[in-house]
């Protein structure tokens, strides 16, 4: 499973301006790929702070998202990347990437969504749109057993959504 890599982000918000603050890269033997913090364009929310716990002081001497970007691209250039939440941060590291003049990278055919996968594997039914439940990763973990880690940062969540891949299997994806 060398051409896979889990991925995660966080950000400075959920809107079509807000940006990539972290990102967290890692192999499927749990070795981390690429990991920054990044100084964005806009204000880090209250909202997202809470979430993540970084604030303006955690990034204020990281470097700019576009100074990293031959180093982000290396990672994920000929790989499969497995995204809890794909959809989410797919977006946001596109959007991210669009902000600060670097070309987009991740596709559909390029990424898969665990979150997804899990649903189907877990089987539960959303009564308002009759397709699969989505669940939180904290949530997937306890279903199946697996401990949780006490922060939200990248290269933890990274490691719990392999947790969850190595416990369920391939079919998660």
């Amino acid at each position: 499973m060398s051409d896979y890599v889990l991925l995660d982000t966080e950000t400075t918000g959920l809107a079509a301006h807000d940006e990539v603050i972290e990102l967290g890269i890692i192999d499927t033997d749990g070795n981390t790929v690429y990991h920054s913090l990044f100084m964005p364009n806009c204000p880090i929310s209250a909202e997202a702070a809470a979430v993540h716990g970084i604030t303006v002081s955690d990034v204020i001497d990281a470097p700019r998202f576009a100074d990293e970007w031959p180093k982000i691209k290396a990672a994920l250039t000929a790989k499969q990347v497995l995204i809890y939440n794909a959809k989410f941060d797919v977006r946001m590291l596109n959007q991210t990437a669009r902000i600060h003049g670097c070309d987009e990278l991740l596709t559909p055919a390029n990424s898969h969504c665990v979150m997804n996968g899990y649903a189907k594997y877990n089987g539960e039914i959303n009564p308002k749109t009759g397709g699969y439940k989505w669940v939180k990763l904290e949530q997937a973990l306890r279903n199946e057993g697996i401990p949780t880690h006490q922060d939200h940062r990248v290269i933890g969540d990274c490691l719990m959504t392999l947790a969850l891949i190595r416990k369920v299997g391939k079919i998660i994806w």
